[in-house]
């Protein structure tokens, strides 16, 4: 796919066109991280941080927008600079109490606190009872809403930004056409780890402050247990109702290997970020792959005349214990 990026910055009222030395970098994952675009430029003009950036493929392609956070100046001229898009800004830590809300409005609640723009927000068809999320970023408020309807529909939601625009998406509508062989990648890399979210064993509880009581609501598998030992998932819950069938949905989440694979050196496209999935059809070692994988974490990297991307994938067969 041929490419005409156009980088610039607004510095002081005034847009500029730098002189991109050494290639730029966009990386974006599937959750609890920004966007992050990095670039060497030459320049007679000023950067700060706070400065807004934009990057676009033959002035229609909107790829990213987002705002300069650090700089770093060499006595040579060269100027190294990092830029996040407005997910950066949900690393803020708050506190969130609220009652039957979906993660839309919740969304669009923290948008409003944070100043932040909103685009297009799915409805999940989940509503969160009662929750209370103290002291926690607004990463893992937002993503604790989103997990809950993981747990209860199977269904993944993805949080993103769009040039600009905070937008939801079911991770089904995120599927780009493109099929990846054997023949796509320089390297790939398997690793499967039970060391990340992998639980054998379910235990939430419940206090009953008008009994003085604390109400357990265990679920395990002593098969994974004695073969990889205890690994627990210890959840307060506000309410009993539905504790004991939400503890037997944690178990069949997360009572798996995770595994996941590296693809280095893919033919850039313009259209994948972190959540987007993508047909691939390889055989990896003992591993054979048919289907959809979701990217974790996307890496797009112009150097040159030359545009390619490594890709963290999740799913399939990877997912499979």
């Amino acid at each position: 796919m041929s490419f005409q990026l156009k980088l610039v910055y607004k510095n002081r009222g005034a847009w500029y066109q730098p002189s991109v030395c050494e290639g730029l970098t966009w990386e974006t994952s599937r959750s609890g991280s920004p966007g992050v675009l990095t670039w060497d430029m030459y320049t007679n003009h000023v950067i700060d941080p706070g400065d807004e950036v934009r990057l676009t493929d033959f002035d229609t392609w909107k790829l990213f927008r987002g705002f300069v956070f650090t700089t770093q100046h060499g006595k040579d001229g060269k100027v190294k600079v990092t830029a996040y898009d407005q997910l950066r800004y949900l690393k803020n830590k708050d506190t969130y109490i609220y009652e039957n809300w979906n993660a839309a409005q919740l969304i669009r609640k923290i948008a409003s606190d944070y100043r932040l723009t909103c685009g297009d927000l799915a409805d999940t068809g989940h509503v969160v009872k009662t929750y209370n999320g103290d002291n926690k970023t607004l990463f893992d408020i937002i993503g604790d809403a989103l997990d809950a309807v993981l747990v209860e529909k199977n269904e993944l939601y993805i949080l993103w930004d769009d040039f600009g625009k905070l937008t939801l998406d079911n991770s089904h509508d995120l599927r780009i056409p493109i099929l990846l062989t054997s023949g796509s990648a320089e390297d790939y890399d398997i690793q499967s780890s039970i060391d990340g979210e992998t639980y054998n064993t379910i235990k939430l509880v419940y206090s009953d402050k008008q009994k003085s009581a604390r109400v357990i609501y265990p679920e395990q598998d002593l098969n994974t247990i004695n073969k990889w030992g205890v690994l627990q998932y210890y959840e307060s819950v506000s309410s009993a109702d539905g504790a004991a069938e939400k503890a037997k949905k944690l178990l069949k989440l997360y009572n798996t290997v995770q595994r996941s694979v590296t693809i280095k050196g893919i033919k850039g496209d313009n259209r994948m970020h972190g959540g987007c999935s993508l047909y691939v059809r390889m055989s990896m070692g003992e591993v054979m792959q048919d289907g959809w994988l979701i990217a974790d974490k996307v890496t797009h990297k112009w150097t040159g005349n030359t545009h390619l991307m490594d890709l963290s994938l999740e799913g399939g067969v990877f997912n499979a214990s």
